[in-house]
């Protein structure tokens, strides 16, 4: 039976704070003032979006809002808010005092050509509320490079048609130059807004404007440096209104384990009744032991999707791992203490400006764990990682998990030392046995070094290979270690990082001059001259390179059984 979009779940408007670690989570049912605006604003809309956008979630932190496209269960985000089965919204509605707005998680739905119609009419005749004014004002003061001329063919003409003047306004917004519009439209902002700004903004609306607003938090990520989502424009007004934009753009899991997990692209409409989403609490290592967590989880069972929060690392992860998982401050307390070793091996160097690595539970894709932040591991390595903390007493938080924090770190060292993907997975797995060696903890057998020591022996020079075979560049690695130490690595990053600092570094495509900084720099940390091996071996090194090491000791590996020619 097919649902219907009018008069579905009207009941008494309910809501619920649960607060943890100093954050509210609502947990609500809809008014029926609620129902009857989301039914205004998704009138006839089927979906919005197009294949490979990229949408933002956006939170509401306050039970008058009104959510109105959002992902499936099968949606998430690097966020913690927004695990699978949260839902996590794209376009929100709400009044708030005397006016309203409404607040959306992509530019394109206001001005790409393939955006839903029905959705952009439905948007502008609610904010217009009958245009007293005739008049509509797009801020272009805080954005570079959107104006009027942007906005969508159906948008332009149904200003048009209504008579309705498209302002801009290209200078600090004040209360007076609002005092006669309809509708105030902000988007994909990219300046700092200032106080007065906001100020202006949020009375204007107190007062009985309508703002409309669209953006996308990765997008001012990725473009301010110097600012975090927190000083974003839109999340400056949520501060007053009552929402906030992710930093991460929605993703969701394929139906099987064959594929990788993409872009949310194009979300379909479901009915509010529909969405259910599952409560997630949050603990931070900080103010809770294992015994209070613990009692928390116990209690409230598969009812929340649980976070613990540490210094470095974040499990994001549902009931069924906490069953199993008694001492959670002890596995965060590992990880974090993994990070701070391979912190200190890249000089201080860490991956995602220094963010927090989340490590997310997702329900399917095609690998067992995939790096990045979030971290993503799939739920069928639960018990994988159970049992490698319960083997070590709550000491190893899985070698799996090491990999991919190291993956994390090269992706912060810009993967100035990789050539390819085999050796990227090498260096993740070098990471690995560098943090077991640093905490004491058991770590693979060397069966890498014999795979070497035979390349090396058989006289083979194929650098193709070694770029792309997975444990084969992991070997030579060991080798060093062997022969020169922890040490060389250590002197060799901290040059890396220098140049890191100073974005003195190849492009990532430029392999010949990647693999010949990389022969000079561990030749010159270790004091000793790699290069009769690596051009042994087949790497693409040059006369220049060998003239700056020819006064170095040549290095000795696989020593005395061969040596180089």
């Amino acid at each position: 039976m097919q649902l219907s979009r009018v008069n579905i779940f009207l009941r008494p408007f309910i809501y619920l704070i649960l607060l943890v670690s100093s954050f509210p989570i609502y947990a609500q049912k809809y008014s029926n003032h609620q129902m009857d605006i989301f039914n205004e604003l998704t009138q006839d809309v089927k979906s919005l979006g197009e294949e490979n956008w990229r949408f933002t979630a956006i939170a509401a932190s306050k039970p008058d809002i009104v959510p109105l496209f959002w992902g499936n269960h099968k949606a998430y985000t690097g966020d913690t808010k927004w695990p699978q089965n949260s839902y996590p919204p794209v376009a929100i509605a709400s009044e708030y005092q005397k006016g309203r707005f409404v607040a959306l998680g992509h530019d394109g739905l206001l001005i790409d050509p393939s955006a839903n119609n029905e959705f952009t009419v439905n948007i502008l005749n609610w904010l217009g509320n009958n245009f007293k004014h005739k008049k509509v004002i797009i801020y272009t003061h805080i954005t570079n490079w959107f104006s009027k001329n942007n906005l969508t063919l159906k948008a332009k003409d149904f200003f048009a048609a209504r008579n309705i003047e498209i302002g801009e306004l290209g200078s600090v917004v004040s209360e007076d130059v609002l005092k006669d519009c309809d509708i105030f439209i902000i988007v994909r902002p990219t300046r700092i807004i200032e106080p007065n700004e906001i100020q202006s903004i949020v009375s204007y609306v107190e007062h009985g404007g309508s703002l409309l607003m669209t953006g996308m938090g990765y997008f001012w990520e990725e473009g301010n440096n110097l600012y975090d989502i927190k000083a974003f424009p839109l999340n400056k007004l949520g501060e007053h209104l009552g929402f906030e934009y992710s930093k991460t753009s929605i993703d969701k899991t394929p139906l099987n384990n064959q594929d990788s997990p993409h872009r949310y692209s194009i979300i379909d409409f479901q009915p509010l009744s529909a969405r259910m989403p599952i409560e997630v609490i949050k603990f931070c290592i900080v103010e809770h032991d294992n015994d209070s967590i613990m009692n928390s989880i116990s209690l409230n069972k598969d009812m929340y999707h649980y976070v613990v929060e540490g210094e470095h690392v974040i499990i994001s992860m549902p009931y069924r791992f906490f069953i199993k998982c008694n001492k959670p401050v002890d596995f965060i307390k590992q990880l974090d203490a993994v990070y701070e070793r391979y912190a200190n091996l890249t000089d201080g160097i860490k991956p995602f400006d220094g963010d927090k690595i989340v490590i997310l539970n997702i329900d399917n894709m095609s690998y067992h764990m995939s790096s990045g932040n979030p971290i993503l591991s799939r739920d069928d390595r639960i018990e994988y990682i159970i049992g490698e903390l319960e083997k070590s007493n709550y000491k190893n938080p899985s070698w799996g998990l090491m990999h991919e924090l190291g993956h994390g770190f090269i992706i912060g060292m810009k993967h100035y030392f990789v050539f390819g993907d085999g050796d990227n997975e090498s260096w993740a797995e070098f990471f690995a046995f560098y943090a077991c060696q640093e905490l004491e903890l058991q770590g693979k057998e060397p069966v890498w070094k014999e795979n070497a020591k035979s390349y090396h022996e058989s006289g083979e020079r194929d650098f193709e290979r070694i770029k792309n075979e997975k444990w084969l560049m992991i070997g030579f690695l060991n080798h060093v270690v062997d022969e020169y130490g922890w040490d060389t690595y250590k002197k060799m990053f901290a040059k890396y990082a220098e140049r890191i600092r100073t974005n003195d570094c190849p492009e990532f495509h430029e392999t010949r001059k990647k693999a010949n900084l990389f022969v000079e720099e561990l030749s010159l940390a270790a004091g000793a001259n790699f290069y009769p091996y690596f051009a042994r071996w087949g790497f693409p090194v040059n006369r220049p390179t060998y003239e700056k090491l020819k006064h170095l000791p040549r290095a000795k590996l696989f020593y005395p059984k061969s040596s180089p020619e």
